[in-house]
């Protein structure tokens, strides 16, 4: 299977929303004379430990090449850029290459400047 990869980086903000990107992959094939074969992406997190926690949604491609993800809402403090690997499969076990030594797409989390706020407490008698 192969397929070509789409912008690298994708660059969002934290708190913007559901990101879509229709095509980001794209001449999506099993292979050459496996047409009857089916694809499907493998999606994953190079560091999910300390990365998962900036989505909502985690990255994901389906078999027509949209990738899709939401980050958290306010997580970020700072730039943060998540790797993630690529791979397309086909249906009979074809791989376009191993998890290790896949494609890999940055993911940049740029924070968003909040507004400063607070809950007034009762008044105080001095």
């Amino acid at each position: 299977p192969s397929f070509v990869a789409g912008p690298n980086p994708v660059t969002v903000e934290e708190n913007s929303g559901p990101y879509r990107r229709g095509g980001w992959a794209t001449q999506i094939t099993a292979g050459a004379n496996e047409e009857d074969q089916t694809t499907s992406f493998t999606v994953e997190l190079v560091d999910s430990t300390n990365h998962a926690a900036l989505f909502k949604t985690l990255p994901a491609i389906d078999s027509s090449g949209q990738l899709t993800f939401e980050p958290e809402l306010n997580k970020n403090t700072l730039n943060k850029v998540v790797e993630v690997r690529v791979q397309l499969k086909d249906n009979l076990g074809g791989e376009s290459c191993s998890l290790a030594s896949c494609g890999r797409l940055r993911i940049v989390i740029s924070p968003v400047n909040q507004k400063p706020s607070f809950t007034a407490g009762g008044d105080i008698t001095v």
